[in-house]
């Protein structure tokens, strides 16, 4: 196993109803996160842009273009916590319409930062399981790195 992997256990999402001063690390890193708690998965989140096409007609060959960026979205799914902290600074963010700002930390201690909105808190049950719930976060700006 390569030294520069890390595993999944351990890491957690965090949220700020604050927003930094800037999109600079130090300013992520200055607020106060509360954790969101009872998070199952974190799943794959990041930018990616749409793909803008031109097919001339003398070659037929189409060339494809960088079209606008889109920072993605998170689907985070969870145990329902009506206690939790986290999970209430996320449902007042969707009552609101606010942006706030989130924190995914890793069990290395390296973190991902970015801002972003919440579109749904959503419930689940089923025999064999705890009451679940998910909520869609669509991010905003930049996801912003802490490697150290």
């Amino acid at each position: 196993m390569a030294d520069n992997l890390k595993p999944g256990l351990g890491a957690f999402v965090s949220v700020s109803a604050t927003l930094p001063a800037s999109e600079a690390l130090a300013d992520y890193k200055a607020l106060t996160y509360v954790k969101v708690g009872e998070v199952t998965e974190i799943p794959k989140y990041g930018a990616s842009y749409s793909v803008v096409e031109h097919t001339p007609l003398d070659t037929g060959i189409t060339q494809k273009f960088h079209g606008p960026k889109n920072n993605g979205s998170l689907p985070l799914p969870m145990a329902l916590d009506p206690t939790d902290d986290g999970q209430a600074v996320i449902k007042a963010a969707l009552a609101s319409r606010s942006r706030i700002t989130f924190d995914v930390t890793y069990a290395d201690g390296t973190a991902d930062y970015f801002q972003g909105k919440v579109f749904s808190f959503t419930r689940s049950a089923s025999i064999g399981s705890v009451v679940q719930a998910e909520v869609l976060i669509e991010i905003e700006t930049d996801i912003v790195e802490d490697l150290s």
